[in-house]
């Protein structure tokens, strides 16, 4: 597990960045986690597997007296909070009851892109929706089915500026 901290910055851009992002609710900091040790780090994936997990955003308060303490010290602060008010329990659940969800039809807000519906491949992303419905992803979906490579004719339109750098070898 990995922790990040994001903070605006001291500068008067970022008092009035944040000002804006929280309605006035005054400074904070952001704690990011991940499964990574630093948000840079690569966790590298093993084929025919699957991750599944619930993020959860809010307000966690401290005594000030706490910053003086270990990092050890306000992390064992927070998760003995968290345990007491039943969060790790709230979100273990959360995760149980949504599994099916992950795998449901959803209602399509925005479609993927045609080189998305060209890489996928297998089970594991055979319920998400790409669109190859302009020309070009229709060429290359034709080109990896075929093996034969689209070549448009040199007037056409879409390739008019490209009519001195390149010619089409039948």
């Amino acid at each position: 597990m990995s922790r990040k901290l994001f903070c605006w910055g001291n500068q008067p851009a970022s008092d009035h960045w944040q000002e804006f992002l929280t309605q006035r609710a005054g400074r904070y900091v952001e704690i990011q986690a991940g499964l990574a040790k630093t948000q840079y780090g690569c966790l590298p994936m093993p084929p025919h597997s699957e991750w599944e997990w619930v993020e959860q955003y809010g307000l966690v308060q401290l005594d000030p007296a706490l910053l003086k303490e270990t990092h050890r010290r306000r992390y064992e602060t927070i998760e003995d909070q968290l345990a007491a008010e039943g969060a790790v329990e709230a979100m273990e659940r959360l995760l149980k009851d949504t599994a099916s969800m992950a795998r449901r039809k959803a209602r399509l807000v925005c479609p993927g892109s045609a080189a998305g519906a060209l890489a996928r491949r297998g089970e594991a992303s055979a319920h998400l929706e790409f669109c190859c419905e302009d020309q070009s992803g229709k060429d290359w979906a034709a080109f990896l089915e075929s093996g034969v490579l689209h070549c448009p004719a040199l007037t056409s339109a879409r390739t008019a500026s490209w009519r001195t750098r390149r010619a089409c070898v039948s």
